[in-house]
Formats: C-alpha cells, structure tokens, sequence
C-alpha cells in the first residue's frame, strides 16, 4: 500500500491535499475556540501556578436545562469537627405509610399510640412524595396535590417526627447529572440487584443535593433525619462498579457525614438505618457509626447484640440502636412499621 502511494500521481493527489489541508485549518480553528472557551476556566493558586476549574454540576447534553438546577449558595462542603455527644431519650415511633402525605393527617394518626412518627421524603428510587420547594432537576419525579399541606400539618402536632430519606440508591437525580453516578467500565450506570442507580458519594453534586434536601427537612420542621442506604451498595455485582479501587469509603462517608451536619442546625438528630452489618467494603465502620450518627436503625436481618460488641462501651444501646420490627418491644427503642 505504502508503495502504491508514493507511485500515484495527478489530480487526485492534489484533491487530498487540499482536503487535508481544509482539515488542518479546522483543527486550528476548533483549537483555538477551545483555548478561547478554557480561559474562562484557568485560575491561579497563592503560588501563581494556573490551574482549570470547570464549572460545578456538569449536566447531560441532552437532558432538559430548565429546572435542573440544585441551589448551592447555602451548602459548605467543608465542615470543622467540633466531637459528637448525642443526648437522646427511648424512642417509640411508628412508620407511617408511603401514600401517607397524599391521606388526611387527622385520619392517618388515628391510632397510632406512639411518641413519634417517621415520615418518608425520599423514596428509594429518589421520588420525593411531597410538593418539594427545593429547585431539584425536572427529572426528578416530585408528588403534586395538596402533599406540603398534609406534610406541614402532620408536622404541627405534638409528636416527635422523624424524615426518612434514601441518601445514594437515586435512579432519577442521576438523569440531570450522569456524572454523580456510580458507573461501570464501559461508562453506563451502575445498577444494583433491584435496578436501581445509585449517586456517587464522593461526588460534590451529590453533597450539595443531598445537603440542600436535608435543610428543608429542619426547616419545615422536622426532629430527627433518617439517612437510609448512606452507604456503598452492598449486594450484588459489586466488582462491576468502576474506579473505586483505591476508594477509602470509610473516610469518604466520613466526610460526608461530617459535612452534612455541619450544613444543618445543631440541634437537629442525624440517624442511620443500617441494612447489613458494618463493613469497610460498603464504606462503614462501628467508629463512623457511634460517632457521627444518634441513632442507628436496624432492619431486620441485622445482629443487634454483634453490632453491640462492636461499638464502643460508652454507647447507649437503649436509647441508640433501633430495631425496626412488627411488634413494639418490652424495653428499649423501637420503629414499628
């Protein structure tokens, strides 16, 4: 082929060089937009050394910009550690139902004998069961009707309330930002056993969402939030999530957690619901658990008095761990479903 090429002669040769030509002056062109566009983006550190800073929350091409955007101006993702005390009583509270914000309040609380009430605001598949006032993405499936109202009412009685949010397992906040996914090699959506995504939690759109959620919960008036699945997914096909080899998920959801709180009012309760018992694979450990959480939920499944010996003597199991359960317990905390 190569002796071919040098043998040729004529009109030919002249068209290809020509195009080659037109395709270099492209290139050249196209460099010098980019360059262009990039100086928007150069900063400069205190030692003069330029670096890019691109601009934060990366959206899909093709995802639709209006109302896409989640406000950020009152989240830090930095946190300073002032130490963790919780002060907390027995807890005796009831799981309301789903469709609960979609019911008359005064009709779903009859009967329910418990001090507190734990209301869901962020469905396991991301969905948020009420007329959110937060600017989350369109893509985002948000409950209409009179959801805040009933919402708003339930929280204005006398009953210690708690919101229960799914934190990283989110199959629609990850259809405004793609890059806030946990992936597989060939670039696609991590899925787990159930097909759902789930958020990346070193990621900082992810903080900031999440964040921005959580200060809605306080101010609408809430006691305690209660992050469920904060954690690395722990089921199957777990080899398949790309780029986390040397992820130190402990300190990531560490951080996490610390920024959050630091996010929120003080006296507010953070809480954890635990789906297997802590392990350093889904990114947590007994010392992450006592010491930035109030309380930690069981579901069923998980060996309350093995998790027991694993935090430490200080820890106050009665009023701390949780189990979740279909009948109310003698002694200690409980959630009833």
């Amino acid at each position: 082929m190569t002796k071919g090429y040098h043998n040729y002669r004529g009109r030919g040769r002249k068209r290809r060089q020509k195009i080659a030509l037109a395709a270099a002056l492209t290139v050249v062109i196209l460099a010098a937009a980019a360059f262009l566009v990039l100086q928007n983006y150069i900063v400069y550190d205190d030692a003069g050394k330029a670096h890019v800073e691109w601009p934060f929350g990366k959206k899909d091409p093709q995802t639709d910009t209006q109302n896409s955007a989640v406000p950020d101006s009152d989240v830090n993702i930095d946190y300073v550690d002032n130490g963790y005390a919780p002060h907390l009583e027995i807890l005796r509270a009831r799981m309301l139902p789903g469709n609960v914000l979609r019911q008359d309040p005064a009709t779903v609380l009859e009967g329910v004998t418990e001090d507190a009430v734990v209301i869901e605001v962020k469905r396991v598949n991301g969905a948020i069961p009420y007329t959110t006032e937060v600017e989350v993405p369109q893509q985002v499936a948000v409950e209409q009707y009179d959801t805040m109202d009933n919402l708003k009412a339930l929280l204005a009685g006398e009953k210690y309330t708690v919101a229960r949010m799914s934190v990283f397992c989110d199959s629609y906040f990850v259809r405004a930002y793609p890059d806030a996914a946990l992936h597989v090699e060939n670039g696609g959506y991590w899925y787990d056993a159930a097909s759902m995504a789930w958020l990346d939690p070193s990621h900082p759109q992810t903080l900031v969402y999440i964040t921005t959620l959580c200060q809605e919960y306080t101010q609408l008036g809430f006691d305690e939030i209660m992050l469920d699945y904060f954690s690395y997914p722990y089921t199957e096909r777990l080899e398949s999530i790309f780029g986390l080899e040397d992820t130190d998920k402990v300190q990531v959801l560490t951080d996490f957690i610390k920024s959050l709180r630091a996010n929120l009012p003080e006296g507010i309760k953070v809480s954890i619901v635990l789906h297997s018992q802590p392990d350093a694979e889904y990114g947590l450990s007994p010392e992450l658990l006592s010491e930035n959480f109030d309380r930690i939920y069981l579901e069923a499944g998980i060996d309350a008095e093995a998790l027991r010996q694993q935090l430490p003597e200080k820890f106050d199991a009665q009023t701390r761990l949780v189990p979740i359960v279909y009948a109310p317990t003698e002694d200690g905390s409980y959630l009833l479903k």
